[in-house]
């Protein structure tokens, strides 16, 4: 038993030193850590079973503090729907990180968001409120609360697609596109993670579209 503990915790870290990720890594060097010391323990090679256990420790203490830490962590009303829609691909701990990075206003009816062909100031989550999208002075659809306006260009500081006006009085997330940019290239992870949910949304916007149209020519 003590043997089969001990070969199955050095094919952990052979695992382990393989993995790229991190995180990933360290986790597995603390099952491998665990399995040589519970092999370690059952031979009575107690030297190794020190060795083992103080490597269990190290490695255990940070996936500890950031477990504690995450389930400290909270949202408010509005900021759990944008993480839920948008942020999936983040633990709680970076959501939270990325949200403290922008702002929230209210913003009045009649406020442009974005302007069609300029270059685009901030990246925002419509929390309530409405807006309608114009392509070329046309109506071509409108963004109601849960949605993202600017995600099309936001991470590459691309031109607006669309000029966005507000509807009604609206609850606002934003954050400045050039600190978005900036908060990804540190970040690489975030980048990754919001790259995924803007197409995603993208996606849902162009179908939308696409139906809205369609309704219209029939």
């Amino acid at each position: 038993m003590g043997d089969m503990g001990m070969i199955a915790g050095g094919l952990a870290l052979v695992i382990a030193l393989a993995m790229p990720d991190l995180r990933r890594c360290r986790m597995a060097a603390v099952l491998a850590a665990a399995l040589i010391l519970a092999g370690a323990v059952a031979q009575g090679l107690w030297i190794v079973a020190g060795i083992a256990g103080a490597g269990l420790l190290v490695g255990a203490a940070p996936l500890v503090v950031q477990m504690l830490r995450a389930g400290m962590v909270r949202f408010t009303p509005d900021e759990a729907v944008m993480k839920d829609r948008y942020l999936t691909g983040l633990d709680a701990t970076a959501a939270r990180a990325l949200l403290d990075q922008g702002h929230w206003l209210t913003a009045r009816a009649g406020e442009t968001l974005t302007r069609e062909g300029e270059a685009l100031t901030s990246l925002f989550f419509l929390a309530r409120g409405e807006a309608r999208v114009m392509r070329a002075g046309q109506l071509v659809g409108r963004i109601g609360a849960g949605e993202l306006i600017g995600e099309a260009g936001a991470l590459d500081d691309a031109p607006a697609t669309a000029t966005v006006v507000l509807e009604s009085d609206s609850r606002l997330w934003f954050m400045l596109a050039p600190a978005l940019r900036d908060y990804v290239a540190v970040h690489s992870g975030v980048g990754l993670a919001l790259r995924k949910s803007f197409a995603a949304a993208l996606r849902g916007k162009l179908e939308e579209s696409n139906r809205a149209l369609a309704g219209r020519i029939e």
